[in-house]
């Protein structure tokens, strides 16, 4: 598969800020993490093509876990609390599964279907989304990754 061949649309535009929590009652904010390249992973237990994606999105993880420069959010959207920790006590990804709620990051920046993969650069524009899973999806996302962290 060619780099210029990915499924993607560009965007560029000043990411919407939010904060949410996670199960723990933890909460993260988009703003906090300015300098990062940020992969935000917007998904529901109920969507098959996201659960097909844990895999290729783990890959991401593996690839950018011990970078400084990277940071990848799970973002469950319009669950309740008991749903999203059923589901996770299942499938067990490694990165932060923040809730969404009320769905605001979905309404914020206009998403419509999902999985949906926004990647944010860290300027804090949001550069690119990725609807929908394949079997490539990983490295697709991992070059993403790559690209907006060698911009300036």
């Amino acid at each position: 598969m060619i780099r210029q061949n990915l499924i993607k649309e560009k965007i560029d535009k000043e990411a919407a800020d939010f904060t949410l929590e996670n199960l723990e009652g933890k909460t993260f904010t988009l703003s906090a993490m300015r300098g990062k390249v940020i992969l935000l992973d917007i998904w529901a237990s109920w969507c098959g093509p996201c659960i097909r994606a844990i895999p290729e999105v783990e890959k991401v993880y593996e690839h950018f876990h011990n970078v400084d420069d990277v940071v990848i959010w799970g973002v469950n959207s319009g669950e309740t609390p008991e749903k999203v920790r059923a589901f996770l006590e299942e499938h067990q990804p490694p990165w932060p599964i923040l809730l969404d709620r009320n769905r605001e990051v979905r309404s914020a920046y206009n998403i419509e279907g999902i999985p949906t993969f926004a990647l944010i650069d860290k300027e804090g524009h949001w550069q690119y989304a990725r609807l929908g899973y394949s079997e490539w999806l990983g490295q697709e996302l991992i070059w993403l990754v790559e690209e907006l962290q060698i911009a300036d």
